[in-house]
């Protein structure tokens, strides 16, 4: 069989499956979408002049989806594997968040709940795409399908919420003649449709072909090898000579039997794009379901519109023949006595006049009320209608499970705590609709995360959102001291959902409890006055936060672990700085230290030599001085001499 065979096979095979239930699906969708949608149907009557429609399920739902996109919905990753990391984990998760803002994929979430809500079935898509128009790079997209009851079909023997036992899906596109020319290079009639086929390729009455991407898992057998340090790689993907040359030894390896999912672009009897591989490993057609229930192994789903319908449609009939009914009565008239008439003329010239209040009239005795005015006819309010339409609206209460002003203004006057029990059973009564909405999520979550290591497979600078709605910008696959940074091939890892408040929301929040906190204790701003500012609506808030961080982490107080890749940089960078001045004010420390050895060098030399000059000084005075007591001690030796042998002197004169 080949591939155009088995599609259009399958293709029959869900709409003969589905055909009615979404027949059904769309007549609740042109219900609350086209204009007098809700007169259609077995409340039609023409002989009914005026048609008047009162709305009481748009509101409904109009509440229930702003409530939707008033909603952050976080995406986490958490690891599983051996070989998992926490931090990865963070990372991956960040990417995820990022995909979903680029995607504005808030906004697709809340299309989809929107129809899931009216008609009980929406669904989501993934997607590739490339970066841009002139890039290789591919990169992840999530969208809505829209108008999931006529455009999104999955294997019908699907059972599980997420659609994520499917073994096939299709997606479908009306295309007029001018864009099958300018997508496909194809003629109208090139494209015929299959007679002999339950569904229709061409709608007959927009004159549109229907063009399908087919997605399809096809069995593929993996070999998986585990290395030595705990890590997993499916050798089928990546070359083993290479994780060999990593320094990486094989433990074990195995067979084990996957799929792989195909795609291909087809209609009528023609295949438009032939099947190529996709980066999914799970069909990427994801339904969101409104109220489901499986009957006889054929799953039926609903929404709100389904059953209040009937009720609604009732009230604007009821509402609508109260109308004519008042438009086609007789107009009240003032009954008067012929005396009463002649004798007040200018009273009764204006009596319709609204600043003539006063009508003057004659008294009759022989007339019943001595000839008192008395109106007569006009409109008379239909009590039973009247019941019947608040009785009715009553009931939507009930089938709609929403209990409020939308469906019964009058509850409008009832006390807070009434008003809160009433708010819990209407957010119990639209619980299913979120819970499932939360349900497909988080299959879209999976499907990318799986995804992320084959259209995100090169080196490259990828965006990334914390928690707090923060975007960074950070490497991924590459390689660093050996090692490879933020890769996202090694690993398995889970998704998880959480749904919460908006960002605006939870900044408004965040600010308030810190500015509380920093009034009662003023030194936290020095801590979290990052934090603080980043959550105030202010015009430079982002650059003062900036700031406000980066002394922050010069001071210490941020860890490197909550740093990202750019602020780990400049730490770095900072780092090598500061241990550059250190080494260049060691050096002037050793140099000042080299300088003051040769000063007292210097000075030690200068002693030496005065010390040595004040010895000779001295010496030679001791000279000096030993002379002079030689030549006084000759003195007065002959002195002595002299006196004690004075003949001897004479003789010798």
């Amino acid at each position: 069989m080949t591939i155009l065979e088995k599609a259009l096979e399958r293709m029959d095979t869900v709409w003969e499956a589905e055909q009615d239930v979404r027949r059904t699906m769309g007549e609740d969708y042109t219900f609350i979408t086209k204009d007098d949608g809700m007169w259609e149907g077995s409340f039609q009557s023409e002989h009914m002049k005026a048609k008047h429609t009162f709305d009481l399920i748009s509101p409904v739902i109009n509440q229930m989806v702003s409530d939707q996109r008033a909603t952050r919905i976080g995406i986490n990753c958490l690891p599983v594997s051996s070989d998992a990391s926490t931090k990865l984990a963070d990372k991956r998760g960040g990417i995820l968040r990022a995909i979903q803002e680029d995607c504005d994929a808030i906004d697709h979430y809340a299309r989809a709940y929107e129809e899931a809500a009216i008609c009980g079935f929406g669904a989501l898509r993934v997607k590739t795409k490339y970066v841009t128009d002139e890039a290789w790079e591919q990169e992840l997209c999530i969208e809505q399908v829209t108008s999931a009851f006529s455009c999104a079909f999955i294997d019908p023997a699907s059972q599980k919420p997420d659609g994520s036992d499917s073994f096939w899906g299709f997606v479908i596109h009306d295309y007029t003649d001018e864009q099958l020319k300018r997508e496909f290079n194809i003629e109208a009639g090139e494209v015929d449709d299959f007679q002999d086929t339950v569904y229709e390729w061409k709608d007959s009455d927009t004159n549109r072909t229907r063009v399908a991407e087919y997605y399809y898992k096809e069995p593929v057998t993996k070999t998986i090898a585990l290395m030595d340090d705990g890590s997993t790689y499916d050798l089928n993907e990546t070359d083993l000579n290479m994780l060999i040359e990593a320094g990486l030894t094989v433990v074990k390896q195995r067979k084990c039997e996957g799929y792989k999912v195909m795609k291909a672009v087809l209609s009528g009897n023609k295949v438009l794009s032939q099947p190529e591989e996709t980066p999914f490993d799970a069909i990427p057609i994801i339904p969101v379901y409104g109220v489901s229930r499986f009957v006889n192994g054929k799953r039926y789903s609903f929404g709100i519109v389904r059953k209040a319908k009937d009720p609604n449609r009732l009230i604007n009939w009821v509402k609508s023949r109260t109308v004519e009914e008042a438009a086609y009565s007789p107009a009240k008239k003032v009954a008067m006595t012929n005396k009463s008439i002649q004798e007040n003329q200018d009273d009764v010239a204006n009596l319709t006049d609204p600043t003539r209040p006063i009508l003057g009239y004659t008294p009759d005795a022989n007339a019943p009320n001595a000839g008192l005015p008395t109106i007569i006819g006009g409109y008379e309010l239909n009590m039973g209608m009247e019941n019947l339409a608040m009785t009715t609206q009553a009931s939507m209460r009930e089938i709609i499970g929403v209990f409020g002003g939308n469906v019964d203004p009058s509850q409008s006057s009832l006390s807070g705590n009434a008003i809160n029990m009433l708010q819990g059973r209407s957010d119990n009564g639209t619980f299913v609709y979120q819970d499932n909405l939360m349900v497909g999520i988080e299959r879209v979550g999976e499907i990318c995360n799986s995804a992320l290591s084959k259209v995100y497979p090169e080196q490259r600078q990828i965006f990334m959102l914390d928690d707090s709605g923060e975007r960074t910008r950070e490497a991924i696959n590459m390689p660093s001291d050996g090692e490879m940074l933020n890769d996202l091939s090694v690993g398995k890892y889970k998704v998880t959902i959480t749904a919460g408040a908006s960002y605006a929301t939870q900044r408004r929040e965040v600010s308030d409890k810190l500015q509380s906190l920093i009034s009662a204790d003023p030194s936290l701003m020095g801590i979290a006055g990052d934090i603080l500012v980043k959550n105030l609506d202010l015009g430079d808030g982002g650059a003062l936060a900036g700031r406000l961080r980066k002394r922050a982490i010069s001071q210490g107080v941020i860890d490197e672990s909550e740093m990202n890749d750019d602020e780990r940089e400049d730490m770095a960078g900072m780092m090598q700085a500061q241990q550059a001045q250190q080494a260049q004010q060691a050096q002037l420390a050793e140099l000042d230290m080299q300088l003051e050895v040769q000063r007292r060098q210097l000075e030690l030399a200068k002693l030496q030599a005065e010390t040595q000059e004040t010895v000779s000084k001295v010496g030679l005075n001791e000279a000096k001085t030993v002379g002079e007591m030689a030549k006084a001690q000759k003195v007065q030796v002959e002195t002595e001499f002299a006196i004690n042998n004075p003949a001897k002197v004479t003789a010798v004169l």
